[in-house]
């Protein structure tokens, strides 16, 4: 069931982002390297998420901007779909293909989580 698929993309992508240190995140650079930082309220001051990433500006970027409260909304978002799934699969039948907005993006992220696990 789709719904399932879901929903287990959501879960697992929310274990991950509450066990991450909590986001947002962000990005310095020094004279060597490229460091994605966060802050924590009960630390003073930032800490590093991924050090060392050389020149790999453009992934410290990418690794900063997918924080943990992102994760959390991807998941939010994938909860919503699978819940429209289920109510179109158990009542209406309908294909959700057509019925559900973003329903064939939902899958995809999903496959994408669950295919990383």
């Amino acid at each position: 069931m789709a719904a399932d698929r879901l929903r287990a993309a959501a879960t697992l992508l929310r274990e991950r982002a509450e066990a991450a240190t909590p986001g947002p995140w962000f990005v310095e650079e020094d004279d060597w390297d490229v460091h994605v930082l966060a802050n924590d309220p009960h630390i003073p001051i930032p800490y590093g998420v991924a050090r060392d990433l050389g020149d790999r500006d453009g992934d410290a970027a990418y690794i900063a901007a997918m924080h943990p409260l992102v994760g959390l909304a991807v998941a939010g978002w994938l909860d919503t779909i699978a819940g429209e799934a289920a109510s179109n699969e158990e009542f209406d039948g309908l294909d959700p293909y057509q019925t559900i907005a973003g329903y064939a993006d939902a899958l995809a992220v999903a496959d994408l989580i669950l295919g990383g696990a």
